[in-house]
């Protein structure tokens, strides 16, 4: 089943000359994720419709990913801003 994620963002400190979309100063990192997932599903939950086990676990994928997405952009925009102030850090 595909499952798509939100588009998670986070705010990293560089220069921007887009003063009309944000305030000099401001940036945004964006991302998105598909992932499709297949699935045998085992034997005892067979039982259960289709459907169910699909919503359950494009759920679960969907927290998950967005998780993932969050920890992600938090780093890359430490790790840019570090960057953008420390010229050995550049190096």
């Amino acid at each position: 089943e595909d499952t798509t994620c939100g588009t998670a963002a986070a705010t990293a400190v560089a220069d921007n000359n887009n003063d009309d979309i944000m305030p000099p100063g401001d940036s945004i990192i964006f991302a998105a994720a598909r992932i499709k997932v297949d699935v045998d599903v085992p034997r005892p939950f067979s039982a259960v419709p289709k459907r169910v086990i699909e919503k359950t676990g494009d759920k679960a994928m969907q927290l998950s990913l967005n998780y993932l997405l969050r920890s992600f952009l938090e780093g890359l925009a430490g790790d840019y801003e570090r960057w953008a102030r420390d010229s050995e850090y550049r190096r």
